[in-house]
C-alpha cells in the first residue's frame, strides 16, 4: 500500500506543474518557479513543526494524535483543491 501511495502521489505533480508554469507569463517563469520552490519547501518544513508538535510518543510507546495530522492534511488538501480552481491560465498568442 505504501508504495502505491508514493507512486501515486508523485502523479499529482504532473498537473500541479502545468498549472504553475501555464500561470505566469513565459519571461518571468525561471524566477517564478524558483519562488514556488522556496515557497514549497518552507511550507514542507513548516508542515513537520506543525505535525512534530501534534504527534507524540506515550509511555507505552504509542504514536497518540497521529490521525489529527492526517484529517489536517485532507483539510488542506481540500482547500488547495478550491484554491486552485480559481489560478487562472495565460494565453499564449
Amino acid at each position: 500500500i505504501s508504495t502505491f501511495f508514493f507512486v501515486t502521489t508523485n502523479a499529482r505533480w504532473i498537473p500541479a506543474q502545468a498549472m504553475i508554469t501555464g500561470s505566469v507569463e513565459p519571461h518571468f517563469r525561471g524566477s517564478f518557479m524558483s519562488y514556488v520552490s522556496v515557497i514549497q519547501h518552507l511550507v514542507a518544513g513548516l508542515g513537520s513543526v506543525i505535525a512534530s508538535n501534534i504527534v507524540y510518543v506515550d509511555a507505552s510507546g504509542k504514536l497518540i494524535n497521529y490521525n489529527v495530522v492526517g484529517y489536517i492534511a485532507v483539510g488542506i488538501s481540500i482547500i488547495a483543491y478550491f484554491l486552485s480552481r480559481h489560478v487562472q491560465v495565460i494565453e499564449r498568442k
